[in-house]
């Protein structure tokens, strides 16, 4: 027989389907105790080889090797990072909702008030965003003094979308010179 079902002669009988592993069997329970027990050894700061002859005073053991330490610890450590990483981009998406949502606010905020507390809150909104993210963030520069109420819409607009407000000031007072 072929695995593959399209391969198989046109008369052949189907293949009978292949049965679910058992993922809660002796043998898998047993492995999961003993890579948790080669774990904690480690996380004791022994050795490779001392955990290995710590596992073979255990019954059922006396064939633990040290290969087989190193391979239970990182397969362990696998499945913890796993869990969390998935636990870690949960956190990161609704982090991400709650400052979109804010960031929202604020963006209305700067093109409709255009006040300087808006549109600081909305920078720092977008630094926040961006940190998480993993984006590159140029250092930004604080309490600039300037009168935002002076500032055109598009000049708002242009700093709330993330560029730089010196260089947007300058930008326009070159141009406007």
């Amino acid at each position: 027989m072929t695995d593959n079902p399209s391969l198989a002669p046109p008369d052949a009988p189907p293949e009978a389907p292949k049965k679910a592993k058992n993922i809660a069997s002796p043998g898998k329970i047993k492995q999961a105790e003993r890579r948790l027990m080669a774990f904690d050894l480690r996380k004791a700061h022994l050795s490779y080889r001392k955990i290995a002859v710590e596992m073979k005073k255990k019954p059922g053991f006396e064939k633990y090797s040290e290969g087989l330490a190193y391979k239970d610890v990182t397969e362990e450590l696998a499945r913890l990072n796993s869990k969390l990483g998935d636990k870690v981009e949960d956190v990161r998406r609704l982090e991400l909702e709650r400052l979109d949502e804010l960031g929202e606010i604020f963006f209305e905020k700067v093109k409709s008030k255009g006040t300087a507390y808006a549109l600081e809150a909305y920078l720092m909104i977008m630094e926040k965003r961006n940190r998480l993210l993993g984006l590159e963030v140029k250092e930004q520069t604080r309490n600039l003094n300037f009168d935002v109420s002076k500032l055109t819409n598009e000049q708002l607009e242009r700093i709330a979308s993330g560029e730089d407000p010196i260089s947007v000031l300058a930008t326009t007072s070159q141009s406007g010179a």
